[in-house]
C-alpha cells in the first residue's frame, strides 16, 4: 500500500493506491487503514475528498470492502479511480464516489463483441439516430452513484472534435431496461455522467424524452 501526499489545492483531495488481495479483488483492510489515513490528512488541510486508484488487473471490490472503506472515510468523500485496460491498451477509465448503495463494484469493460453487435444493430433499426460505437460494463445493476466514464475515440472507432454533444444508450442488462444520459467528446475521449451501467450505446441524437 503506497500513501500519495500530494501538492494541495482547492480543488484537489488526498490520493492513494489501493491494495491487493491474492484473488485480484481490493484488500479491504490495508486499503481502509489508507483510506482512514487520507481522509485524516484531507480534513486538516481542508480536502474535502480522498481518491484511491485501482492497479492493472484488479478485479473489483466487494460490496463489504466498499462498506469498510465509506466507513474508514467518515465524513470525507472517497472515489475510486479504475482504469480500463484492454489488451494492455489504456482505452479510458471509470470514476465513482463510494456511497453505502454501492454494493460490489466490478472492473472492466469489453468492446467489439456479438452482444454489443447485436445493440447497436437494435438500436439503429428501432430509433432514428446514427450509431457511432459501443461498449459493455462489467458492472451491472448501475454504480450506486454518479459515476463518470471516459472512452477513447479511437477505441469507439469514430473521430469528433471537442465539445461534440452526443448520447448514451443504456440497456441495464439487470433491470432489462433502457436509460439516455447526455455524453460530451473532451481530450479525445467520450465522457459519460450516468448511475447505469450495461451496454452503452453512442449516439448522436436522443432517443428518449
Amino acid at each position: 500500500m503506497r500513501l500519495l501526499q500530494l501538492p494541495f489545492t482547492e480543488d484537489e483531495g488526498v490520493k492513494i493506491e489501493a491494495g491487493l488481495n491474492e484473488k485480484g479483488s481490493v484488500n479491504s483492510q490495508s486499503t481502509a487503514a489508507a483510506v482512514a489515513e487520507a481522509a485524516a490528512i484531507a480534513q486538516a488541510n481542508g480536502e474535502t475528498s480522498v481518491e484511491f486508484e485501482l492497479p492493472e488487473g484488479t478485479k473489483g471490490i466487494s460490496a463489504s470492502a466498499v462498506q469498510k472503506l465509506v466507513d474508514a472515510a467518515g465524513d470525507t468523500e472517497v472515489v475510486v479511480n479504475i482504469p480500463t485496460v484492454v489488451d494492455g491498451e489504456a482505452v479510458g477509465s471509470v470514476s465513482v464516489p463510494l456511497t453505502s448503495d454501492s454494493g460490489q463494484i466490478l472492473t472492466g469493460m469489453t468492446f467489439d463483441t456479438k452482444r454489443t453487435e447485436q445493440v447497436e444493430n437494435y438500436v439503429a433499426n428501432k430509433w432514428d439516430t446514427e450509431v457511432l460505437g459501443s461498449f459493455e460494463t462489467a458492472q451491472k445493476g448501475g454504480w450506486g452513484a454518479t459515476a463518470t466514464l471516459s472512452i477513447g475515440l479511437e477505441k469507439l472507432g469514430f473521430s469528433a472534435d471537442d465539445g461534440t454533444k452526443l448520447y448514451a444508450l443504456i440497456y441495464d442488462t439487470k433491470a432489462k431496461k433502457w436509460y439516455q444520459s447526455n455524453a460530451e467528446v473532451i481530450d479525445g475521449e467520450v465522457v459519460i455522467k450516468t448511475k447505469r451501467s450495461g451496454i452503452v450505446t453512442i449516439v448522436t441524437e436522443p432517443v428518449k424524452k
